[in-house]
């Protein structure tokens, strides 16, 4: 899941599996150093974004989630939120 919302993957259209990569990925780390990694090393890329990602959740009041609504023609929602962020 991480790899795939890193190379490509939105909430806002439909996804075909491709990513959208040329040759890796520049990362400035917690120093200011740049870090490249490149695709071919899949494993190392995964690894690093498993090892250096967290789950959070935003500010409820902010962003308006977490209540049960229910729209005019009676359906009912639930809005979630999730995000995942680098660890600082």
């Amino acid at each position: 899941l991480l790899v795939d919302i890193a190379l490509g993957l939105t909430p806002s259209k439909k996804w075909d599996g491709s990513y959208i990569i040329n040759a890796g990925h520049l990362i400035v780390n917690k120093h200011g150093q740049v870090v490249c990694l490149l695709f071919d090393h899949r494993d190392v890329f995964r690894e690093y974004l498993f090892s250096n990602t967290k789950f959070d959740r935003g500010s409820r009041t902010r962003h308006n989630y977490g209540a049960i609504r229910r729209s005019m023609a009676g359906v009912v929602f639930l809005d979630l939120n999730l995000q995942i962020r680098f660890v600082k």
